[in-house]
């Protein structure tokens, strides 16, 4: 009986010792109790650990630690949830103390659990709270009418909370001096960017407090504006420990509006002398009727098919069609506006359209045939393609005036047609007669109304006696079309066909080159003689459809002028999903609304599209609807297939979605849309728009764009094409910051309450928004880059093994500067000097970022050498300079620097300096077979040292001598 009874209970009981069954239980015990914090400094916080034990032999749940309301405010405990304690474990709390007065305080922390002997479980508190020696400062914030109990724990901050229009709330910021000597405050204001509804009395504060004095600042809201609204104000003052205490001030102001899908009008290109129409949808999306009074298009080239013959009504949710035509007159890019007129401030619809005429290319522009021996000819291309909307006559091919005649176009009959998008060869033969340099040009007359004539420059040399002649089989190189996501490889073999030594110093793609090609160069240098041959391999990888070209170059040792040019050529060929608009805003819409938006589903590849799948994958907020769901949609080449989207504004906030779109596109099999949207109960409006970096880089992906309002910044970052959506900002003129590294620029754009609002245009970088400092070195010349790229910058040090000690030396003249690069080949025993260490840590703790090349890596290895583990013994300096010279192909593996090249790899020629691995904080851009082994190593890194820092960037190889990569510096400088 017994047995069975044992059997069936659970394991919370025992026969201890003999005295029949007993529960398991916990037993709860702190450690120290009381919790000493003995004499803690006004104005600072004590912080000491109790630790929770389970004695007890059942598992010990913790459900409440609360400091009693009847304790000294000043002491608080760490956020904890709910927690359990196994069987002999421990849990260590941190409780604080944070004096604002003198003497001693006492206080109570009681703790709850399931200890069935002690649940309640106080544990007294003591301290003592002592004026700190020397000036010291105490912030406390308040309000009786918010209301706001006083607060003196940081972060300090006053919610004014959501408040009608008109009204007027009061608060105090009371500033207190609570060391032993007296407290300057040399500032209590609002600080730069504040929303002017919020006004301070007095509105600044400079005063001398003795200790216990105080000052206080009152600080009234008055609502005069809709929407989120906010100010910072900052206290400074002597206090060697808080010498900048900020207090953070936030509110909420409590309309017709219009909405525009979609927000701008781009007819995209249309041929001249044709019509075109678009429809525009007006929605009233505010909280009273919009009353449309007129509806206006004053630019020719655009027209209004129904325009309003009276003032027309649109209660909340009802929607007004527009139509609008386009009938270019000209080529060219045309723009105009649709104006709004309304019970609203007159707002506007951007249009634009291009027309298009006969428009001619080609490329390249140059051909360069190189050193050709007596008695040979060497014939090279250009491709003439007709990139316009309509045919284009070629009148005639010849020669320009003054060439030399050894240069032969192939017979062509003229005049002929090129159709929109066909192309062209058009060969032409150099066989020297002679010795030396023969130039000309090749002019190519049409009827493009832009270029009429094209000329195309025309260079050879024939060898001269003794000289090296090399030729390349094959030359041309065509790929012909190659799938995108696949890859194509061809040997091309390069023969000494004179009768000298020749030696090849450099082989490289040139800066025109399509990123699509990849060289894979033997190594260099080589010694080809006469009659022997070497190899090199090119790969093409396309990651567009259409046509690509590109050169690749074979230089001597002195690499001044290519010994010969081999013209590459492909073609990218698959189906390619593309989607308009990308990302789909949605705009800013009152809460309770619905509203419709429509992704084109287009495919602009070689062939048919299949999309598998049409989803919207978590995390995408509820609030955006797929209405029907669409099966397989299969997009023939050319045509467009459309997917209807929903966004129910049901919270307060932005929502951010995808629309998730699989196909068989090879390149982007899963296609992410961006979904964008927002709701709000007051009125507010979106802003689009695109930002470029300096340098002409192009579309910027990662910047930071802010608008500063009065209930604190609304900021993003821009995706991989530039493109920038800031939500739910307040209606009228605002001031927008746009910024990535140390580069920023900054222009101003009017918001429509419940409108999108596109900045015309791109926004660039301003290359004057950084300051730049270059270190003079013996192989590397960065300011090279700069002069190209027109960025300023300051260059120390112009000769061998300069030691920028100037700059380095002296942290004031170091900390003028926002980016410092260091060439290969500068005297780093000043950097890697402690005090120069020092020096540029600090720099780059504070803000400032560097850049070294190759030799330079001492100043990353000494400074900073936990991020890159570079080759060689650590311990010796210059020991990673023997890591020998690598050429060949690159791997792009960051994603951003990957899309900005539209490129997965590049060439590059690295020396000497190499890194072995790097740390997980470290970010690699580029990597390869640094060693031939198999493996990968970084050929490009950065990091920062800490949170707030700046970056360190670091390329093993050189940034001068290298072609092709141009872009690659393009887009460093821009992260910097």
């Amino acid at each position: 009986m017994s047995l069975t009874l044992l059997a069936s209970m659970p394991l919370t009981a025992c026969d201890c010792g003999g005295d029949g069954l007993r529960g398991l239980a916990p037993a709860i015990i702190a450690e120290p109790s009381p919790l000493p914090f003995g004499q803690v400094a006004l104005g600072t916080t004590g912080r000491r650990a109790l630790t929770i034990r389970n004695a007890g032999e059942a598992v010990l749940n913790v459900t409440s630690l609360a400091i009693l309301p009847t304790s000294d405010p000043a002491f608080s405990i760490e956020s904890v949830a709910d927690f359990e304690l196994a069987v002999g474990a421990e849990r260590t709390i941190e409780v604080r103390y944070a004096p604002a007065q003198e003497g001693s305080r006492t206080g109570v922390l009681q703790i709850t659990s399931n200890d069935p002997n002690t649940p309640i479980l106080d544990v007294p508190l003591v301290a003592e709270g002592v004026l700190r020696s020397g000036p010291a400062i105490v912030v406390c914030v308040s309000s009786s009418v918010i209301p706001l109990a006083e607060s003196c724990a940081d972060p300090l901050a006053i919610d004014f909370g959501s408040r009608a229009f008109g009204a007027r709330i009061d608060a105090q910021i009371r500033i207190r001096s609570i060391g032993t000597e007296p407290l300057q405050v040399t500032s209590a204001k609002v600080q730069p960017g504040g929303h002017p509804s919020f006004t301070f009395d007095p509105t600044d504060v400079i005063s001398t407090l003795n200790p216990g004095d105080s000052v206080d600042v009152r600080v009234t809201f008055a609502t005069t504006t809709f929407g989120p609204v906010s100010a910072a104000f900052a206290v400074e003052s002597n206090d060697p420990t808080r010498d900048w205490v900020p207090v953070t001030l936030t509110a909420l102001g409590l309309a017709p509006a219009v909405c525009a899908q979609p927000s701008f009008v781009d007819f995209g290109v249309v041929a001249v002398g044709q019509t075109a129409e678009k429809s525009i949808e007006l929605e009233s999306c505010g909280d009273a009727d919009l009353v449309l009074s007129e509806l206006l298009v004053p630019a020719s080239e655009f027209a209004l098919l129904d325009p309003l013959s009276a003032p027309l009504t649109l209660p909340p949710g009802q929607k007004h069609a527009v139509r609008l035509t386009y009938a270019p007159t000209a080529a060219g890019r045309d723009s105009g506006q649709l104006i709004l007129r309304s019970n609203l401030p007159e707002g506007a619809i951007a249009l634009s359209g291009a027309g298009a005429g006969c428009d001619l290319d080609t490329t390249p522009r140059s051909l360069t045939f190189g050193t050709v021996g007596q008695g040979r000819s060497r014939t090279l291309s250009t491709i003439l393609t007709n990139i316009g909307a309509i045919d284009c006559d070629i009148s005639s091919i010849a020669l320009g005036t003054g060439t030399s005649n050894e240069f032969v176009p192939a017979a062509r009959t003229q005049p002929f047609a090129l159709a929109p998008g066909a192309t062209e060869s058009i060969q032409v033969t150099y066989t020297p007669a002679g010795s030396g340099d023969d130039m000309g040009s090749l002019e190519l007359r049409g009827s493009d109304p832009d270029e009429p004539t094209i000329s195309v420059a025309l260079d050879g040399r024939a060898a001269g006696p003794g000289e090296c002649v090399l030729d390349a089989r094959p030359s041309p190189v065509a790929f012909g079309s190659v799938s995108l996501g696949s890859q194509r490889t061809i040997t091309v073999t390069l023969e000494n066909v004179g009768s000298s030594l020749c030696t090849i110093g450099a082989l490289k793609l040139s800066a025109t080159t399509d990123r699509s090609f990849v060289l894979s160069p033997p190594g260099l240098p080589a010694f080809v003689p006469s009659g022997a041959t070497r190899t090199v391999d090119i790969s093409f990888s396309p990651s567009i459809t259409g046509p690509a070209t590109g050169e690749m170059e074979v230089y001597g040792l002195i690499p001044l002028r290519p010994n010969i040019v081999v013209p590459l050529s492909g073609n990218g060929s698959g189906p390619k999903l593309c989607v308009d608009p990308d990302p789909i805003v949605f705009g800013t819409q009152p809460v309770g609304t619905v509203v419709s938006r429509t992704a084109q589903l287009s495919a602009c590849g070689t062939e048919d599209v299949v999309v598998s799948s049409v989803s919207l994958p978590a995390p995408t907020s509820t609030e955006f609807a797929l209405p029907t769901p669409p099966g397989t949609l299969t997009i023939p080449v050319g045509t467009i297939q459309t997917v209807d989207l929903r966004f129910t504004a049901t919270n307060p906030g932005r929502e951010d979605g995808v629309l998730r779109l699989v196909s068989n596109d090879a390149l982007t099999p899963t296609y992410d849309v961006s979904l964008i949207a927002a709701a709000s109960n007051g009125p507010c409006g979106d802003l689009t728009g695109k930002i470029c970096g300096v340098g002409g880089l192009g579309p910027i992906a990662g910047a930071r764009v802010r608008v500063d309002t009065g209930a604190g910044p609304i900021e993003t970052v821009t995706d991989e094409a530039g493109d920038f959506v800031l939500t739910c900002l307040p209606p009228g003129n605002v001031d927008v910051i746009a910024s990535s590294g140390s580069w920023s620029t900054s222009f101003s754009a009017t918001v429509d309450a419940y409108a999108v609002t596109s900045v015309p245009g791109q926004q660039c970088l301003d290359s004057n928004s950084a300051k730049i400092a270059v270190v003079w070195g013996q192989w590397d010349q960065f300011q090279s880059i700069l002069d190209e790229l027109n960025i300023p910058y300051t260059l120390i040090g112009d000769s061998m093994f300069s030691d920028a000690s100037e700059l380095i030396l002296d942290p004031a003249e170091l900390a003028t500067y926002d980016i410092v690069f260091f060439n290969c080949g500068f005297d780093e025993n000043v950097a890697t000097s402690n005090a120069g260490l020092t020096n540029l840590r600090n720099f780059v703790t504070n803000g400032g970022s560097v850049y070294a090349s190759d030799w330079a890596y001492d100043v990353i290895e000494m400074g900073w050498p936990s991020h890159n583990d570079f080759h060689g013994d650590d311990a010796v300096q210059d020991a990673a300079q023997n890591a020998g010279n690598h050429s060949g192909p690159a791997a792009v593996v960051d994603p951003s620097l990957s899309a900005s090249l539209r490129a997965t790899q590049v060439t590059i020629s690295s020396c000497c300096t190499a890194i072995d691995s790097a740390a997980s904080g470290t970010t690699i851009y580029l990597q390869s077979d640094r060693y031939d082994d198999g493996g990968t190593h970084p050929l490009m890194t950065s990091f920062a040292p800490s949170p707030g820092a700046g970056r360190v960037f670091y390329t093993d190889f050189h940034n001068s001598d290298q072609v092709g990569i141009l872009d690659v510096f393009r887009w460093l400088i821009n992260q910097l």
